[in-house]
């Protein structure tokens, strides 16, 4: 896993309460029962705020698994 998937896993552990190895990539709002719509509407402002960047709402909808989060960030430029 590269730094920033990892970066990114502990970002969402912080903001669901959860610890770390709790989650991998393949973690999502299926399968975390923490990950409910107030902590996705937290993690989202949280992961702006950590990268710089600004989410439209069409990537917050396709935003509901950590493999959905690393993708629209490498769309931003974040981690390569």
């Amino acid at each position: 896993m590269t730094t920033m998937a990892n970066a990114v896993l502990y970002v969402i552990a912080d903001v669901l309460g959860v610890p770390p190895e709790r989650l991998n990539e393949r973690s999502s709002l299926l399968t975390v029962p923490e990950w409910d719509s107030l902590a996705h509407l937290n993690l989202i402002a949280t992961l702006e705020q950590k990268f710089g960047v600004a989410f439209t709402a069409t990537d917050a909808i396709t935003m509901t698994d950590v493999m959905g989060l690393l993708n629209v960030l490498r769309q931003y430029g974040v981690g390569g």
